[in-house]
């Protein structure tokens, strides 16, 4: 945090994640839409066909020091 190229770095590593294992989650767990910007994720579901929490649990076992939390509305 705070070095020049922590931004663009971190940008660069969430590209790599959305285009590798996040892909795969979110067709394993039938997202409907993904959106990103800077650090917050919209995720658009049918609760018929996806259970958030398990989404959830499966994106925090993605890498051990990213932390993703939930807002439901």
């Amino acid at each position: 945090m705070g070095a020049p190229t922590s931004s663009k770095l971190s940008e660069v590593y969430l590209q790599h994640m959305e285009n590798t294992t996040i892909h795969d989650l979110l067709k394993k767990h039938r997202i409907e839409g993904y959106f990103r910007c800077v650090d917050d994720i919209l995720v658009v579901y049918n609760a018929e066909n996806t259970n958030i929490c398990n989404v959830l649990e499966d994106f925090n076992n993605l890498a051990h020091k990213l932390k993703f939390t939930l807002e439901e509305e």
